[in-house]
């Protein structure tokens, strides 16, 4: 259910249908989505859960975009190997719709939301789709991004490596095979290519047609929708300046497998309840350091309901983080109030017992009302 008003838009959603739900509400009113403000979420009970601000709206830009992108909403498939998520050329999820674009139009704007609150998101997009996103053409290099295996292939086409019998045993037309609902049927690259063969003579303008046609034709509709939407949001002006790799930071941030800057963190802390010089502090940040990458993002997150420092720094973050006392008895879990950025503890002994008390927390609770 949504309110509006003249400036800002209350929105509530279901927990885990975030992006279904947003899309309800919000798709025939484009430019609701850069006025919500006020997100309540609902539990499976169809109970709201407590917490409100910008934390709960933090996470509901998460997990929106988060959600739209993930393979099983019917937009993206996911690479096995690589993780990389990339257009359905067939994407319908809801049959009666008719069309998926509205859908890809509207993530769309909720990826452009998020650019615009520095809200990170783990929506790892190859480069080939970072420059369709962008308005740039793709080029040959840039089938490397899209399969690497087939890569590599046409690169032994390009070069003559294949003699004429290899190639006639392949028989390769001008033509790509593609499956849909079952069936499997081939989708010419010129005028007649089923019947014109994969020659040395004409290899180079089939790979350049295929690659073509891989990149920028065979899911042009969706990304063309995709970025229509991003650019209600964020101007194209904007994003212009940005290659496809520092599209790639502005949306995810630093990878997975480097550790937060626990120096920049700590300097932008703010204390409550502690004495200033209390043991407390420094056995929670040697458990802070202490952690992989991924345990640090996990409690940051779990804070904060950002599961990434923002891209200039903790100085950025709003509210600024806050390390609350609780008390003393170790035993306790610490809680948190993600609308505020305050993380609450009691006096940890050591880094060891601050850590594993720190990570039950971060990885057993999801919702802001278990929190």
């Amino acid at each position: 259910m949504m309110q509006r008003s003249a400036a800002r838009t209350s929105l509530r959603v279901r927990r885990h249908h975030e992006f279904e739900d947003a899309f309800a509400e919000l798709y025939e009113h484009p430019r609701q989505i850069a006025t919500v403000h006020d997100v309540r979420f609902k539990d499976d009970a169809n109970r709201e859960e407590m917490g409100y601000g910008q934390g709960v709206l933090r996470d509901f830009i998460h997990a929106a975009v988060e959600g739209g992108f993930r393979p099983h909403c019917g937009l993206f498939t996911e690479d096995p190997e690589t993780k990389t998520l990339h257009v359905l050329p067939y994407a319908n999820p809801v049959p009666e719709e008719g069309d998926a674009r509205p859908r890809f139009a509207f993530l769309g704007r909720l990826l452009g939301r998020a650019i615009q609150d520095g809200v990170l998101v783990d929506v790892p997009l190859p480069g080939y789709l970072r420059n369709g996103l962008l308005g740039r053409q793709n080029g040959f290099a840039d089938l490397l991004s899209y399969d690497a295996g087939l890569y590599r292939h046409l690169c032994a086409l390009r070069s003559g490596h294949y003699t004429e019998e290899q190639l006639e045993a392949m028989e390769l037309t001008f033509t790509h095979s593609e499956q849909h609902l079952g069936q499997t049927f081939e989708v010419p690259l010129v005028h007649g290519g089923e019947t014109t063969r994969v020659t040395r003579a004409n290899a180079l303008e089939y790979c350049h047609l295929l690659t073509d046609y891989l990149l920028n034709r065979r899911c042009g509709r969706q990304v063309r929708a995709l970025q229509a939407g991003l650019f209600e949001v964020v101007p194209r002006e904007r994003l212009k300046i940005f290659n496809a790799e520092e599209l790639q930071t502005l949306i995810r941030g630093q990878e997975n497998d480097i550790p937060l800057d626990v120096d920049d963190w700590r300097a932008h802390t703010h204390y409550s309840r502690w004495d200033a010089n209390d043991p407390g502090i420094e056995v929670f940040w040697a458990a802070i350091r202490s952690m992989a990458p991924h345990e640090q993002r996990a409690v940051l997150k779990f804070a904060t309901s950002a599961g990434r420092a923002p891209l200039l720094g903790f100085a950025q973050l709003q509210p600024v983080f806050t390390l609350e006392r609780s008390g003393n008895n170790e035993s306790y879990l610490p809680t948190a109030a993600t609308c505020m950025c305050a993380l609450r503890i009691p006096r940890y002994s050591t880094p060891e017992v601050a850590k594993t008390k720190l990570l039950q927390a971060a990885t057993q609770c999801d919702t802001f009302e278990m929190s």
